[in-house]
């Protein structure tokens, strides 16, 4: 395993704030959305995940509206995450463009509603 893995993630040192960001993505070179058990299969939210880390410096866990199938591309996937109060979220969002891009792109990043979690907060999907 290694440190930026989601079943390992701790949350960011508190205080936190709840980002909300919207992702589009290019499925072609990816294992469908999910993070998966096998070594080696590489993930929208695996990469997600990897360069969140690697920016901020400290693991994160993702909450998700839905999950897409291999191969599957998106334009309007919706995600959550803690961050340190303070971050700034355009740096961070230019700083996860230029790790991801061009096959994923952090289209807005900004502070989440309270209470809200892209899983449970999502009021419909479209496939």
């Amino acid at each position: 395993m290694t440190l930026f893995d989601t079943q390992d993630a701790q949350p960011p040192p508190a205080p936190t704030l709840r980002v909300r960001a919207t992702v589009a993505y290019l499925g072609g070179a990816f294992s469908g959305f999910a993070a998966q058990a096998q070594p080696g299969v590489r993930t929208v939210a695996g990469a997600i995940t990897a360069a969140a880390g690697r920016v901020l410096g400290y693991p994160i866990e993702l909450g998700i509206a839905g999950r897409t199938d291999k191969g599957v591309h998106a334009r309007g996937q919706v995600i959550s995450f803690d961050v340190r109060e303070g971050t700034d979220l355009d740096s961070l969002s230019r700083s996860l463009n230029k790790l991801l891009g061009p096959d994923i792109v952090i289209r807005e990043l900004v502070p989440a509603a309270d209470g809200f979690d892209a899983r449970f907060s999502a009021t419909s999907r479209l496939y």
